[in-house]
């Protein structure tokens, strides 16, 4: 009986680290600046340690011996960042765009009361 409730309770273990890593690859990925990037990989990296010990990696790291996991949570970063500035660029333009138009308006309606 100790064996199946050990068994148990390291299961539980491991799914409560697996939802852990989870969670701090969403917010690491979720991170719309590189300060909260950083600030989000920091905090992971300070709660692996926190667990396991100073030289604690990410989990795959760990049992192949690189870091192919954190490399794979930088790219899906680096594609987030581009797509929120290009969302950005984006936005600035029609705004630029939606301003240009109004002063177009604007200055219509000036040249039609000077004809007057």
């Amino acid at each position: 009986m100790a064996r199946t409730h050990k068994t148990a309770h390291i299961k539980a273990q491991m799914a409560e680290r697996a939802r852990q890593e989870e969670e701090a690859r969403r917010k690491v990925v979720s991170a719309r600046t590189r300060s909260q990037r950083s600030q989000a990989l920091q905090d992971a990296s300070d709660s692996r340690a926190s667990q396991f010990g100073p030289h604690a990696t990410t989990e795959g790291a760990a049992s192949t011996g690189d870091d192919a996991d954190e490399e794979e949570d930088e790219k899906e970063v680096e594609e987030e960042e581009e797509v929120v500035e290009e969302e950005d660029a984006e936005e600035e333009e029609d705004e630029d765009d939606d301003e240009g138009a109004e002063e177009e308006e604007e200055g219509d309606e000036v040249q039609k009361r000077r004809r007057r």
